[in-house]
């Protein structure tokens, strides 16, 4: 007997123990799945959150989110950010310190302006910040900043201790008592503002403690949190009790009180009792420790709602029934296992059993009777008995066991039972199949109710509410109340939304709360009488539940998801309700200006004085609950008239601006379901003025003015008769003199016209002289030998007369210039060539013409800028200048501008001309030649292209013009090492092409005089084709005269040479190749069509285009083309075409042009080497090396060799003499020559002539 009441109470023990311990550890954790998504877009990791008035603040790696209620939005900052947020503070005005790892910190103002605070870049390395009112505390890369808000300077910088310095980032703990930075063992303390710190050690004052890593002021409180336990006090360095820890406490972020318990909130959550610290139990069921990952920030709501900020799960949150609530995973036999040991033990309440969870309890190996029989349910009779039921032929058998499981008694009943509940007296109610109910009586006997139950309904469950109550539970019409003293059903609604039908089970907990299990969720009864469901904020993730799943032990009931299994403790549950339905919300108000975005502050308290018409304007009000967001609701009433309206949703915008004038009222409050406590209601007042000429004073002043102007107008009309016949002797005069005056502008024209006309045709005598002279001089003696130099001389007058005629022509034409294309200059390589030939000016005046550029950028102009302005005043220049003077041009870039300075010491300009001189037709000198229009021309260029010119000039002295022109940045300035990357790793497109492998040699050749496309397609084309691309059609032709594309892709419109007549050009001179071409336009006209198909098209693609379609319409082409290929010729045929490298972009494809060109002009020299080559090519020795490498992967010297030996094999081939094709190709002696040749070819000069030879046609092989 001793051995069975040991039994008994171990397993009672043991049940309890298992209840609370077991399960947890085995549950599945609530935050399960990450919270990094809002707004569309997800967070990255949030190092930091803060909760304030208008919401819940996460600054994460992927910027700055706010959430209030269902509302989630991200900001984005105004400037450009290379790092991510590190740390949030709030300041007493409700701004916040955004802290940007790697940009600096920012401030973003309640009215919702950000503005960054300027510091250089002492705040790049910035992690952390601390207001403290009047200064901030700037905690970075190892050390602290101190930044005096009112001055706006770094006031002080600390490195460290008097002994060492900082490692990383010290601790900071600051309020208005005290400031501290901890490190290690090294505490830093100031009192005051002065910020003068006390150097201490960690044992002074807290001695158990090996460091401090957090310190909190919490109701008063200090406590000071290390990795041994904490120090708690009224005073921070008189602790008045330390509690040991019973494991290390790491990452705590939060010291906060839960239920009156101080918790700390780190990577687990710990509570301080009266002697130590110990870990909280209950967190178990909300994450795992190694699941979560780092703990990196913490904070808690006016409501006492806890936040936490992972690494590993993002935003999380303590819910409102964090400890009442418990999840598993569905099938992980859990529920079964407690099922089972509760019916081996005695803790019963009203636990009862059907017949699913009975077959799963015996197959576990529970040995009890019911395991032996087919019974229906079983159920808790009393307090320490059971009840079982089993049917057998239309009858049904009750059986009552005591708690050891002896059968004390046997009820036989003749009907069929489908369902019992047991009354408070103890009284057996049972449900027949047939929708009875009836009620034992005596051992023997049962009186049956006189109810009347529709024939219709069909009941599965019931059990009791109350004494004299009964529910009744169906499958497919719902919960029904059966009142057992009147006999009466009715309809019991547990949704205000829509009708549950469908009923799976119900229960009544110990605490008294009743529950009910459907397929639209877990319902509960409230003190009341409403039904409340548990949704995903409670820590029910189930919609849908099993049928007669529901189980009531002593201390909690277990029910069945579809996903997962429920423990609900019964106590816990019910104080958490209790605190739920005391709490009590209010909205937060904001009045928005809606252009501006920003937040309008109230003259008192929610009391605005608008006027009517000046802004847009709109109120924006929201419930700050994040966690709530799905419960609360928002309703307002509109000056006090109608009912409370619903927004069904926790935020309202509601537009002010269409308010007539007067005072309206706007009260708002929170709608919460579960909470019986009065919410709090805000009420917005707004004075609505009316626009100012609405005002009574406007009124006043419309009517003196009315009768003002009437007495004005009366005036008016009697002095307009009095000299109306003045007006009309005057009219005649004015006449006149206007025809007289008229006569004389248009004298002045003329004169100034034919003055012009002058000029013009005296500035072209010379050239023309210069032009006819070597002309006739060539008829007479077309075989001198100075013809060269004469038709040089006579082509060179003939573009200056044309440049005389262009000048002229120009101005008329600046009103079209920004109609005109523009143009990027590459000032490295533009600038010399422009100047270079501006130089035989000077040298013909015995002048010094030196030009400098200090910049390479490059600047985007329209078309010719650059040459005329330039070639304008070198001229001027030259022109005004003494023989043997100097003139010099400066070419810098200053403040994002490029400055260009030409400057001479000639005889300078007059005071009175300085004013005059960029005016049209405006001679210094009028013995020089010119019509006046070249600075004239100069201003109207600079002035088109957004720039502006100075003049400065002082009389025998010098001239020098200034011009300043805006300097843009293109994607295609690419550093060296840029270039070799690229080169190295090129591009993939988005898309996948499948190409056969005979195209994905061909060479493509791209057109578009537009920058950025070019460069777009070369991209996409390039990852399955060789690629080259043209800027214009004339550029176009020479690479396809070198390189023999096999495509070519045209735009159609280009200034020049357009896509049109490119391809009527590439039909006469490759006529022989057959290359097809694609056009591309932003015409989609059937005449454009036509005109393009009919000068030779293969293709026509409408702008934009798909790069998809381009690469399908490019293999669609070439795969017709390729059935032409073998009616080649072979002549044709036996031509090798050159090997094209993979450019990576348009630069190093100019490179590589650049480099075969002067290859070819330059390899016969024996002397000609890479540093000749670096000179020819404006580039560094070191650069050419790096640059040959990306492109060609070969050295220069091994590039020289093997383009001098193509063409030595082609020398060859032709059947010229060994000897002298050795010279012919840069060898210094026949003999190095045969040795280098037999080294690479492995075989010698001459063997290599007597196979090959026959006529071939030089190419270059780079």
């Amino acid at each position: 007997m001793e051995r069975t009441r040991f039994y008994q109470k171990g397993t009672l023990i043991l049940f309890v123990l298992l209840c609370t311990v077991i399960w947890p550890v085995q549950a599945n954790h609530y935050w399960k799945d990450a919270n990094v998504y809002f707004d569309g877009f997800s967070t990255g990791i949030i190092r930091d959150i803060e909760y304030a008035e208008d919401g819940l603040w996460l600054g994460a790696e992927n910027g700055l989110f706010r959430l209030a209620g269902e509302e989630a939005e991200r900001f984005e900052l105004p400037y450009l950010t290379s790092g991510y947020i590190s740390d949030l503070e709030l300041t007493v005005e409700g701004d916040i310190w955004l802290t940007v790892y790697g940009t600096g910190i920012f401030l973003k103002r309640r009215d919702g302006a950000i503005e960054k605070l300027e510091q250089g870049e002492a705040f790049q390395s910035a992690w952390q910040v601390h207001d403290t009112g009047s200064t901030l505390l700037v905690l970075t890369v190892g050390s602290v900043l101190i930044y005096d808000k009112r001055s706006s300077e770094i006031v002080r910088k600390i490195d460290g201790l008097t002994k060492r310095k900082f490692d990383g980032f010290p601790y900071i703990f600051s309020n208005k008592e005290h400031t501290l930075i901890i490190e290690g063992s090294d505490v830093l303390h100031a009192q005051d503002s002065s910020f003068k710190f006390d150097e201490y050690e960690i044992e002074k004052y807290w001695p158990r403690l090996s460091t401090v890593s957090h310190i909190a002021h919490h109701r008063n409180v200090y406590h000071v949190v290390g990795p041994e336990g904490v120090y708690s006090g009224s005073k921070l360095f008189e602790p008045e009790i330390y509690r040991s820890a019973d494991r290390p406490l790491k990452n705590i972020k939060l010291v906060t009180s839960i239920d009156d318990t101080v918790t700390l909130v780190g990577n687990s959550l710990s509570k301080l009792t009266k002697t130590k610290v110990e870990a909280v139990r209950w967190v178990r069921n909300l994450w795992d420790d190694q699941e979560i990952g780092t703990i990196t920030s913490a904070t808690e709501s006016e409501d006492g709602d806890i936040y936490i900020a992972s690494s590993q799960k993002g935003l999380i949150y303590i819910p409102t029934f964090f400890d009442a609530i418990t999840t598993s995973e569905q099938n992980s036999g859990l529920l079964t296992r407690a099922l089972g040991r509760i019916v081996d033990g005695n803790s019963i309440s009203s636990t009862k059993l059907y017949r699913k969870q009975i077959d799963e309890v015996c197959d576990i190996g529970v040995e009890k009777p019911f395991c032996q029989k087919q019974h229906l349910l079983v159920s808790a009779y009393g307090e320490n008995d059971w009840l079982t039921v089993a049917v057998n032929n239309s009858q049904s058998n009750i059986h009552i066991y005591n708690s050891e499981w002896q059968r004390t008694d046997q009820l036989d009943v003749d009907f069929e039972i489908q369902d019992i509940t047991i009354s408070e007296s103890g009284a057996i109610y049972a449900l027949s199949e047939t929708s009875e109910i009836y009620v034992q009586m005596s051992r023997t006997s049962w009186r049956k109710l006189p109810i009347d139950l529709a024939n219709t309904l069909k009941f599965d469950c019931f059990f009791f509410s109350g004494k004299k109550e009964i529910y009744l539970c169906s499958k497919t019409r719902g919960l029904f109340l059966l009142d057992l003293d009147s006999g009466t059903i009715s309809t019991e609604e547990l949704s205000s939304s829509h009708r549950v039908k469908y009923i799976r089970s119900g229960t009544s907990d110990a605490a008294g709360t009743l529950w009910i299990a459907t397929n639209s969720g877990l319902f509960f009864k409230n003190i009341k009488g409403d039904w409340m469901v548990l949704n995903q904020s409670d820590g029910v993730k189930d919609i849908d539940f099993e049928y007669k799943g529901l189980v009531a032990a002593k201390y909690a009931i277990f029910t069945d998801g579809d996903i997962y299994n429920y423990r609900v403790n019964s106590s816990a549950f019910a104080n958490r309700i209790d605190s739920r339905q005391r709490r009590a919300s209010s909205a937060v108000i904001r009045v928005i200006d809606k252009k501006s975005g920003k937040v309008i502050e109230s003259a008192e308290n929610n009391v605005y004085d608008l006027v009517q018409g000046d802004r847009e304007v709109m109120l924006y009000a929201f419930i700050n609950n994040y966690i709530l967001r799905h419960d609360l609701k928002l309703e307002y009433l509109l000056s006090g008239e109608g009912d409370w309206v619903s927004s069904e949703s926790t935020y309202i915008n509601h537009d002010l601006s269409t308010l007539s004038p007067g005072t309206h009222t706007i009260a708002l409050r929170v709608s919460d379901p579960r909470s019986y406590a009065k919410q709090l209601e805000t009420l917005v007042t707004l004075h609505i003025l009316p626009p100012w000429w609405r005002t009574w004073q406007a009124m006043i002043g419309y009517i003196i003015a009315l009768m003002a102007l009437s007495y004005l107008g009366y005036r008016n009309y009697l002095h307009r008769v009095s000299e109306q016949g003045e007006m009309l002797s005057k009219l005649v005069d004015e006449k006149h003199t206007a025809l007289e005056n008229s006569g004389e502008f248009l004298n002045h024209v003329l004169g100034q016209r034919q003055r012009i006309m002058a000029n013009l045709s005296h500035e072209i005598r010379t050239p023309l002289a210069l032009v006819v002279g070597p002309i006739s001089q060539i008829m007479k003696s077309p075989a001198d030998a100075e013809v060269p130099e004469l038709l040089d001389t006579a082509n060179r007058n003939a573009q200056r007369i044309q440049v005389l005629v262009d000048q002229m022509l120009e101005l008329e034409k600046l009103d079209y210039m920004r109609s005109r294309p523009k143009q990027l200059y590459d000032l490295d390589h533009d600038i010399p060539k422009i100047t270079y030939d501006l130089k035989p000016f000077a040298a013909a005046k015995e002048q010094t013409l030196s030009v400098k550029c200090s910049t390479g950028k490059s600047i985007l102009l329209y078309e010719d800028s650059l040459e005329k302005i330039l070639s304008n005043l070198v001229s001027n220049a030259v022109k005004y200048t003494h023989v043997g003077g100097n003139i010099t041009v400066k070419i810098s870039e200053r403040s994002m501008q490029l400055l260009i300075e030409v400057s001479d010491n000639g005889q300078g300009i007059p005071d009175d001309m300085k004013g005059k001189i960029f005016e049209r037709y405006a001679q210094l000198d009028k013995s020089k030649d010119g019509v006046g229009v070249g600075l004239a021309l100069v201003k109207e260029l600079v002035n088109v292209n957004d720039g502006h010119i100075k003049l400065k000039s002082s009389l025998d002295e010098g001239t020098s013009v200034s011009i300043w022109l805006p300097l843009i940045n293109t994607e295609y300035q690419q550093s060296e090492e840029n270039s070799v990357v690229a080169a190295n790793e090129p591009e993939r497109p988005d898309y996948d092409v499948m190409l056969t492998p005979p195209l994905e040699d061909k060479l493509i050749l791209i057109v578009d005089d537009n920058d950025e496309l070019r460069h777009y397609l070369h991209k996409q084309v390039r990852s399955h084709y060789h690629c080259l691309v043209a800027g214009s059609g004339r550029q176009a032709l020479e690479i396809a005269s070198r390189m023999r594309p096999d495509l070519i892709v045209t735009d159609y419109k280009m200034p020049g040479m357009d896509g049109l007549e490119l391809i009527v050009k590439v039909r006469e001179q490759f006529d022989e190749l057959r290359i097809p071409v694609i056009v591309m336009s932003a015409f989609g006209d059937p005449k454009s069509i036509r005109d393009a198909l009919s000068a030779g098209a293969d293709s026509y693609l409408t702008k934009p285009v798909e790069s998809e379609l381009l690469l399908l319409r490019i293999r669609n082409v070439l795969e017709r083309q390729q059935i032409q290929i073998v009616e080649v010729s072979t002549e044709n045929s036996d031509d090798e075409a050159p090997t094209l490298p993979d450019f990576v972009n348009e630069k190093d494809q100019n490179f590589y042009f650049k480099f075969v060109n002067t290859l070819e002009s330059n390899y016969t020299e024996e002397s000609f080497n890479r540093a000749a080559m670096a000179s020819e090519m404006a580039v560094s020795e070191r650069q050419l090396s790096r640059k040959l490498r990306a492109i060609f992967d070969k050295t220069f010297n091994e590039l020289l060799k093997e383009f001098r030996l193509d063409q030595a094999k082609q020398m060859l081939a032709e059947g010229m003499q060994v000897t002298q094709v050795g010279l012919e190709v840069g060898f210094s002696s026949p003999s190095q020559f045969s040795r280098v040749f037999r080294d690479v070819l492995d075989m010698t000069p001459t063997q290599y002539q007597q196979e090959n030879v026959k006529p071939v046609r030089r190419t270059s092989q780079l």
